[in-house]
């Protein structure tokens, strides 16, 4: 399990390689699910943007619950999607927005931080809050391109690297969301 001294403003998604090793054990690991969904693979993929997204889907709730990619508690979801107008994938994050980062004064009720949520530090989950009261709950939408991070080529169900190539597509993901888009979720809770 993530604990929260593992997230900091530069670490938004993690691989869990050591639950995926003891799932795998019980095969319930990252390579099973790809295996279980290979069928959307050549149904729906087309290009290396499509098989980086497909790979992310995969390894990531709800398909795969824990995912092999863990989120930051305090971000609702991170998807990899194509830009089809611009061409090539990109990282979309959809964050609550708490309001001490919007301007000071007072407001209605605000997120509330996640009756479940077990952790401790700042990047706790949050709910929304109860609607006895008023309540303004924002979200940012922050999204980056990832054509640049040095993604794997398309593979198909029946390449023998399918497996390795949709791994490689993970970490290359993980490492570009944590360097490209975890400075621009800070920036929306900077002072």
């Amino acid at each position: 399990m993530t604990t929260s001294h593992e997230w900091n403003d530069h670490t938004i998604v993690r691989i869990d390689a050591e639950d995926d090793r003891v799932r795998t054990a019980d095969g319930l690991g990252y390579d099973a699910y790809l295996r279980e969904n290979l069928p959307e693979l050549d149904d729906a993929v087309e290009d290396a943007g499509e098989f980086v997204a497909w790979a992310w889907r995969v390894a990531t709730e709800p398909i795969m619950e824990p995912g092999y990619v863990r989120l930051r508690p305090d971000i609702a979801q991170i998807r990899i999607e194509v830009d089809y107008e611009d061409g090539g994938p990109i990282a979309v994050a959809v964050v609550p927005i708490r309001h001490q980062a919007l301007a000071r004064r007072p407001r209605a009720g605000d997120w509330a931080v996640d009756a479940h949520d077990t952790g401790a530090g700042p990047y706790r989950a949050v709910g929304e809050p109860s609607h006895k009261t008023p309540v303004v709950v924002a979200t940012a939408t922050v999204v980056v391109p990832a054509g640049g991070w040095d993604l794997p080529k398309l593979s198909r169900r029946e390449d023998p690297d399918v497996y390795s190539r949709a791994r490689e597509a993970i970490d290359a993901l993980v490492r570009g969301i944590n360097t490209d888009l975890a400075p621009l979720i800070a920036d929306l809770y900077a002072p």
